[in-house]
């Protein structure tokens, strides 16, 4: 807390932090901000109400300041690591452990119908949340540009509803794990929606399967087959698996066994 002087108030920061850890502790005994009242939290804090009403304009902003905007420094930072994918992940599991942890997630589920339908709420969250989050994420964005993870015009506004969206969806509505897989999850389809055009193999493999079939069948039988499968073996990495920029394994499986039966049907042509 900053004095009229410019200078910290140690006492001032003192009664906001007991204000909001109180708060957090009655949110965790009853978990609903709707049974929540400022003199429980006057009480449980040891600090008078007047000075409570100062500092926030009712219960609902000062919960949202206690389990969402108060905990954001303590969001990790997704410094640059090299790599896209890992700061990305960096970034969303900041509001995943949030979310589903108490009394964090349960709060933000009354908070969510209250910062849509009130106006002074809904600001306080965009000033304070949102937009903190989405500046945060914006050097991400830049480095997988310039790295070529990302398509130059991928934005931002984009990228971080993205991200933070489906956490929200699955708290309020269908109740699905918010965990590390999902961040994974999530980090992968950002990568693959915003890549390059020359980063697009998703669709490759399943269209090297239906073209071969119908429009290169015969036209393969005249080239040599052991190399082909050789190439599409290749995608494999050593353990089996196929990176994330390499087309989906079911595809190259697939893709394999067509050539094989080629070479099936070419041995019985010989014959």
């Amino acid at each position: 807390m900053i004095d009229t002087n410019g200078r910290s108030d140690p006492r001032a920061t003192r009664s906001k932090q007991a204000i909001l850890d109180a708060t957090r502790e009655l949110l965790a005994d009853e978990g609903d901000v709707g049974s929540l009242t400022v003199e429980a939290i006057a009480a449980r804090s040891g600090v008078a109400k007047t000075t409570i009403y100062r500092r926030w304009r009712d219960k609902w902003e000062l919960a949202l300041d206690a389990v969402m905007i108060d905990m954001l420094p303590g969001f990790a930072e997704p410094v640059d690591v090299g790599d896209t994918r890992k700061e990305l992940i960096t970034f969303v599991q900041g509001a995943m452990k949030n979310l589903s942890t108490p009394p964090s997630g349960p709060a933000m589920r009354a908070l969510a119908s209250q910062i849509a339908t009130d106006p002074e709420l809904g600001r306080v969250y965009r000033k304070q949340v949102v937009e903190p989050r989405r500046e945060q994420l914006r050097p991400v964005i830049d480095r997988g540009i310039v790295r070529g993870d990302l398509r130059p015009d991928t934005e931002l506004r984009h990228v971080h509803e993205l991200l933070v969206g489906p956490l929200f969806y699955r708290l309020l509505f269908s109740g699905g794990p918010i965990d590390r897989r999902l961040s994974s999850r999530l980090a992968d389809a950002i990568l693959d929606g915003f890549a390059p055009a020359l980063h697009r193999s998703r669709t490759a493999p399943r269209l090297l399967t239906t073209e071969v079939a119908v429009a290169l069948g015969d036209a393969i039988l005249s080239h040599d087959l052991s190399a082909l499968r050789g190439r599409l073996a290749g995608w494999r990495s050593a353990d089996g698996a196929v990176p994330r920029s390499y087309p989906p394994r079911d595809a190259i499986d697939t893709s394999i066994g067509f050539v094989e039966s080629l070479r099936l049907r070419r041995t019985v042509y010989a014959t």
